[in-house]
């Protein structure tokens, strides 16, 4: 447990803002809580699939996936892996809020801590690019 909230805090410091994969889509037909919360949604899946590398490439933005790495001296997707990988992974999503090409969503997880996450959009895709 006190390795996931030191990897929650890695993550806030981290930062940095990019792009997001094929659900999250910003022209597509849904609005852009739904691809913001799609997204969110993909995250949860992925963690209990042990997909590190699709939440690192497809769900973070490079610039996070980098600061990821470079903070914990391993890949991103080993990294995420030692910490969110779980079969009872769940995410409550809670306020999401959309202001141009950025966003943020409250969401508590299955142990009850909440973070607030910060989306950032690229080439017309929504991803991670903050948690904290």
């Amino acid at each position: 447990m006190q390795t996931k909230l030191l990897w929650f805090a890695v993550l806030l410091s981290a930062g940095a803002i990019a792009g997001c994969g094929d659900k999250a889509s910003l022209t597509s037909g849904d609005t852009a809580q739904d691809k913001v919360t799609a997204v969110i949604d993909d995250l949860g899946t992925s963690a209990r699939d042990g997909d590190g590398d699709r939440i690192c490439k497809e769900l973070f933005t490079s610039n996070l996936r980098i600061s990821v790495a470079r903070a914990s001296g391993t890949t991103c997707a080993k990294e995420v892996g030692a910490n969110i990988f779980s079969s009872d992974t769940k995410f409550d999503i809670g306020d999401v809020t959309v202001d141009g090409t950025t966003a943020t969503a409250s969401v508590t997880d299955q142990d009850g801590r909440t973070s607030s996450l910060v989306f950032a959009s690229e080439d017309g895709q929504w991803r991670i690019a903050r948690i904290g």
